[in-house]
């Protein structure tokens, strides 16, 4: 019964969610767009899957009782896996029982890694639960259900606190899953994901165009049309002497997308909460804003389009541009001058713009060579789209540079997820991007499964007020 129980519990996670993604497939065809009202209206009633509710009540009934621990059955559960795995003594690799020159058989693979002085030395030298009991241990997933559960407290007051897949534990969480930690596991795909991107693409040291890697002389290839830019002694005066990622790290970066998701979100506090915050394309930041998208800035990017549309390609009057940057503070500002070579002049004057007026802002060249690795990377994890957008160049060189990233605004649906009530495309304005361009969904399931990975933090709901 409980084998089966288990099954059909499968299929409706399976079935919920691919039902979620079908409304989401079609919703474009029938919801009218506009900003939503402060005040929410209750979420409308979903309906369960064929023979889910049967399911849901069998698991409640077997859940309800009062609980109440059974030493019998507990103490020949405990007799089993001391006999047959043995945890206590043979759970971890030890310098007591792993010497150098033994053999370790991988789990799944079954390949061989032989025991080498240098490997042995980073083995702990004995278990440290062969001689230890504790009367109370949590074990924390990271399930949904602990959403607003309250059991942070409850969590901590056990002895012993074991967590999974080293999950955030920050101020917007530590009220439903505690803090305390006293063992937590990391799977190793939440280190290679980082380590693939560090050797594939190596951003902060070849993401940004510098003084350092491409000097005088040099050509740069645009990686979109392939046109070839000479670097001339006036183009080079204006690069930055060196990568301003190459020797830092920040422990939490927030990624700020413009998705209409952020609208009354009360998201502002908690993105600016972070080390090191990054916009998208110049969006707004003024009053009727900042309560959801923050202020801070360290670094926002600029699409050379937005130079040639909105202001004129900056061959005229250049007071609205110097006026639009005076928001984002002493910040970074970088460009993808490099994609096309027409794109090029008018980043350049944009520069000079920014010196005649002595804005503080920190002009920077995304490397184009750093761009095409990204497709790559990108096209070998199944990403196939004409041009990523600048969300995922961000949220990528973040990866290799901040210790915990998060993302506010990346949500490509017109419908909010949680109450489903319309959304606008951005949260200032209703244009709709170039799908042509963009494969926005895609793009949007992948950082869904990095999130449920624990790569990153893909921020979908409100902000509590008293969340920082």
């Amino acid at each position: 019964m409980r084998k089966n129980l288990s099954i059909v519990i499968n299929f409706l996670c399976l079935g919920s969610l691919l039902t979620t993604l079908t409304w989401y497939a079609f919703e474009d065809s029938f919801v009218e767009l506009h900003r939503p009202n402060p005040q929410r209206s209750a979420p409308k009633p979903s309906e369960l899957c064929k023979g889910c509710k049967e399911v849901i009540d069998e698991v409640k009934k077997l859940y309800n009782p009062t609980w109440k621990k059974h030493e019998e059955n507990y103490h020949r559960l405990r007799l089993q896996l001391s006999i047959n795995c043995n945890g206590s003594n043979n759970g971890i690799v030890t310098q007591e029982n792993t010497p150098v020159g033994s053999k370790i058989i991988c789990d799944k693979d079954r390949s061989v890694i032989s025991v080498t002085p240098e490997l042995f030395k980073i083995f702990i030298k004995e278990n440290p639960f062969s001689k230890k009991r504790w009367d109370t241990c949590s074990i924390v997933g990271s399930g949904g259900i602990l959403t607003n559960s309250g059991c942070g407290k409850m969590i901590d007051s056990a002895d012993f606190v074991i967590r999974c897949n080293l999950p955030p534990l920050e101020n917007e969480f530590h009220n439903d899953v505690g803090r305390k930690t006293n063992l937590v596991t990391a799977n190793p795909s939440i280190f290679m994901h980082k380590l693939q991107l560090s050797i594939n693409c190596n951003g902060s040291n070849n993401g940004i165009v510098t003084q350092e890697n491409t000097p005088v002389g040099s050509k740069i290839v645009c990686d979109k049309d392939r046109s070839v830019i000479s670097v001339t002694p006036e183009l080079f005066k204006i690069f930055i002497k060196e990568n301003p990622f190459s020797k830092k790290r920040w422990d939490t970066c927030s990624i700020v997308g413009s998705g209409g998701i952020l609208t009354n979100s009360g998201c502002g506090k908690m993105i600016d909460s972070a080390d090191f915050v990054i916009r998208c394309n110049l969006p707004p930041l003024e009053n009727e804003f900042h309560n959801d998208v923050g202020r801070k800035t360290n670094l926002v990017t600029a699409n050379p389009s937005i130079f040639m549309h909105k202001y004129g390609s900056l061959t005229g009057r250049r007071g609205a541009f110097a006026d639009s940057l005076q928001q984002y503070g002493n910040s970074l500002l970088l460009f993808p001058c490099f994609s096309y070579g027409g794109t090029r002049p008018a980043c350049q004057r944009a520069v000079y713009a920014i010196e005649d007026m002595d804005i503080p802002i920190q002009p920077i060249f995304i490397n184009p060579r750093y761009l095409e690795r990204l497709v790559i990377f990108w096209e070998s994890l199944g990403l196939k789209e004409y041009r990523p957008s600048t969300g995922l160049y961000m949220t990528t060189l973040a990866l290799e540079f901040c210790e915990t990233v998060h993302l506010y605004g990346f949500w490509p649906f017109s419908n909010h997820p949680d109450k489903l009530f319309p959304l606008t495309n951005h949260y200032y304005d209703n244009v709709p991007y170039n799908r042509k361009v963009h494969a926005m969904p895609n793009e949007f399931s992948h950082l869904v499964e990095l999130h449920n990975k624990g790569v990153l933090k893909l921020h979908l709901g409100d902000c509590k007020s008293d969340q920082v």
